[in-house]
């Protein structure tokens, strides 16, 4: 499949867009879907323009949105639906209000994403069924469907994913920051912050070796975040 990733830009200023880093969910995604041989392409508005044309031929295009990203990119994608391109979302905010996501999109992964996205390229293939997708919230013949979450990902799983891959990123020279991922979740209870709901409160960690493959990568001069 042709699959296209949309980080959109917030129409308010925040801290990514100052420099320029983009999340690492979608470039996780991007890289678990690429290996199973899609054509994936992944575009961060902070980074480069989106280029609407190659959306339109696209055979499914995702939205990863902060509350704050939310707006437009729920008008970028009442563009596509509206000429025929199915779209899913993702991330936290349309994880709390699927409801509301489903009014701009086809499909909706709750939660973390990264085996519920393969499940459902695979059901939209005819390798599975949309009801069988842990996670996911669809259209059905009566109305909005809601799947059981998905519970979360385990500490082997976890570390078993493959590194973000930056590089199907348009743009990815761009960036001032090089994000490194090393773990999911928090074993806080802060009042104020979604990651505990997201991402669970036990942590999960990436393995040493693999973080330091990562920092090995990063081009001279790039800050790093972690």
């Amino acid at each position: 499949m042709k699959i296209r990733l949309v980080e959109t830009r917030s129409k308010s200023h925040n801290v990514y867009d100052h420099s320029r880093l983009p999340r690492l969910g979608l470039p996780q995604i991007g890289a678990i879907l690429a290996r199973q041989g899609h054509d994936v392409k992944i575009y961060v508005e902070s980074l480069a323009p989106v280029d609407f044309a190659d959306l339109q031929t696209a055979d499914l295009v995702g939205f990863s949105t902060t509350t704050g990203t939310t707006p437009p990119a729920y008008d970028l994608a009442d563009r596509l639906r509206a000429q025929g391109v199915p779209v899913v979302f993702g991330g936290a905010h349309v994880t709390f209000l699927p409801a509301e996501a489903l009014q701009h999109a086809d499909y909706v992964v709750r939660g973390e994403g990264h085996t519920a996205i393969v499940e459902l390229v695979d059901a939209l293939e005819g390798r599975g069924e949309l009801s069988e997708v842990a996670g996911l919230s669809y259209h059905g013949p009566g109305g909005a469907v809601h799947n059981p979450d998905r519970p979360f990902c385990s500490q082997d799983v976890f570390a078993s994913l493959p590194d973000p891959d930056l590089t199907l990123i348009v743009g990815h020279e761009e960036m001032v920051t090089v994000p490194i991922m090393t773990q999911w979740g928090c074993p806080f209870n802060c009042n104020f912050c979604s990651v505990i709901k997201m991402f669970g409160r036990r942590v999960r960690a990436r393995n040493i070796e693999g973080v330091l493959a990562q920092l090995e990568q990063v081009p001279p001069g790039k800050d790093v975040f972690f």
